[in-house]
């Protein structure tokens, strides 16, 4: 018992000073800088040179890729244009409002023969597909060419 206890303390004495040093370090490192030892920031780059976009991208929105016909012409949507759509966006997608309760009718979903029941046994819940338009109300991602729409290879 006496070993375990020498022991303890030993480790103790020896750990406490440089806990006690290192926190000190890091308590200093964060006073004010000196205004001339500031870098301007600089984007992370590839080892070629690239920009480097490795990450985790968040793609939830209701804007869609390619613009759709129905805003051809159009690049961006009024306050009121944007809630609307939203709104059909959003009730469209939803398979609990959407779906007629009474049809049990066999369809092929992924290939496989299933009721339509089951091909809906995941509600909007457990979807994360976005509810708004992206922050600047553009009708698509694609903002170059001008018609939002991918060209044809």
């Amino acid at each position: 018992m006496r070993r375990w206890l020498f022991a303890t303390l030993g480790v103790l004495v020896v750990v406490s000073p440089q806990a006690l040093l290192v926190a000190g370090q890091s308590a200093r490192g964060q006073g004010a800088a000196d205004p001339s030892s500031r870098q301007t920031w600089k984007s992370a780059r590839t080892a070629d040179g690239h920009p480097d976009l490795q990450g985790t991208w968040d793609f939830r929105t209701v804007t869609p890729l390619e613009r759709p016909t129905e805003f051809a012409g159009k690049a961006v949507l009024t306050d009121e244009e944007a809630a609307a759509y939203e709104r059909r966006i959003v009730d469209g997608r939803n398979a609990d409002t959407n779906r007629d309760k009474t049809d049990t009718s066999r369809g092929v979903i992924n290939g496989t023969l299933t009721t339509a029941d089951v091909a809906l046994a995941y509600n909007e819940f457990w979807w994360d597909r976005g509810t708004k338009v992206v922050d600047s109300r553009q009708t698509s991602l694609v903002v170059d060419p001008q018609d939002g729409r991918i060209p044809p290879l």
